[in-house]
């Protein structure tokens, strides 16, 4: 169990130290809680941020980065998907199944087996 307001990818403690390194989990963790601790942050610009580096990182360059952020908003009884440029949002009283197609600028890096 944790009290903390944010998470990344990591949980109470960093595990595997080169994983949080290329994950920049450490960082984004400091940039997440200073802007919760800034009064003058609102809402809007917080959930944005996570479109923006360092929160948002593109796949394209290392095969593998932010896909898509989740925003829940248990008030509402509503969720949205988000990606740069795309909005999926659902409610629990009226779900529907939809598809949104995607595209991630640039050729995906050819993966090597070790």
């Amino acid at each position: 169990m944790t009290h903390r307001s944010v998470a990344t990818n990591h949980q109470r403690v960093v595990e595997w130290g080169a994983y949080a390194l290329a994950t920049g989990t450490i960082g984004r963790e400091r940039v997440l809680r200073a802007r919760l601790d800034d009064p003058s942050e609102d809402a809007a610009r917080f959930v944005q941020r996570f479109l923006e580096p360092p929160l948002h990182t593109s796949p394209v360059h290392r095969g593998w980065g932010t896909l898509y952020t989740a925003v829940y908003e248990p008030t509402t009884l509503s969720m949205a998907l988000r990606w740069p440029g795309a909005v999926l949002t659902q409610t629990m009283g009226h779900f529907h199944e939809a598809a949104i197609d995607l595209s991630f600028a640039g050729p995906m890096p050819e993966r090597t087996e070790a």
